[in-house]
């Protein structure tokens, strides 16, 4: 690999990592929308993980936590194959390529559908 398609790599990678964190660091911040259940209805997607229309307390938690923990292994992922490749750029091949895309497409998923599912936590009085 040349240094031209190194930087390139390492950028695309950067990026990922980047957005992964961004998102990432908002979730501490995050709380279930309270429309959830009627905004879900409207997109025609049923609330399975719920057992019902609306959450319970306990499943808004998980709901949050399991989100933020994807978003932390996404993260990690971008971090480490980030330094693998700065340490070894002749790793780099089409099989490890299309992975980091397709976790790149999963983090423009978690882009579009976070802000439909989450706020950020009011604070109490």
């Amino acid at each position: 690999m040349n240094k031209k398609d190194k930087e390139e790599v390492l950028e695309i990678l950067r990026n990922f990592k980047k957005r992964a964190e961004r998102l990432s660091d908002k979730s501490e911040k995050w709380e279930v929308n309270p429309n959830l259940g009627k905004m879900m209805k409207k997109m025609g997607i049923p609330l399975e993980f719920s057992g019902g229309s609306k959450l319970s307390k306990k499943g808004r938690v998980k709901l949050v936590e399991s989100i933020s923990g994807k978003l932390d292994v996404l993260k990690n992922h971008f971090s480490s194959v980030y330094r693998m490749i700065q340490k070894n750029p002749m790793i780099w091949d089409k099989k490890i390529e299309n992975n980091e895309r397709k976790l790149g497409k999963r983090i423009s998923f978690y882009e579009k559908i976070t802000p439909i599912l989450f706020r950020n936590k009011k604070e109490k009085k």
